[in-house]
């Protein structure tokens, strides 16, 4: 979901990006402590959290590169049919005016 987004984070000036990351990571923390919290009876164990860091860790020096073509192209399709492919030209296009 972090690198579906990643287009419009970038088109976002700074301090705004920095507050949907926070804010994602806010949303990520919350989804994972209740998911820990209803499948293991109200425990969340060391091996649990151990094993959310790991994948993590996994996907981001490992299987990462190898499906960020996919996502890009999934994130592609997503703009041309939600139609901000039109919004992220003319943000570009401002950007570049008041430089």
């Amino acid at each position: 979901m972090y690198d579906l987004l990643r287009p419009l984070r970038h088109i976002l000036r700074p301090l705004l990006s920095l507050l949907c990351d926070a804010v994602f990571c806010l949303l990520l923390g919350a989804a994972s402590f209740t998911l820990a919290m209803t499948a293991g009876s109200g425990r969340l164990g060391t091996v649990e959290l151990c094993v959310g860091l790991g994948m993590f860790l996994l996907y981001q020096n490992g299987i990462r590169l190898y499906c960020l073509p996919n996502i890009s192209k999934l994130n592609e399709k997503i703009w041309k049919l939600l139609h901000f492919d039109q919004l992220f030209k003319n943000i570009s296009q401002k950007k570049k005016n008041n430089a």
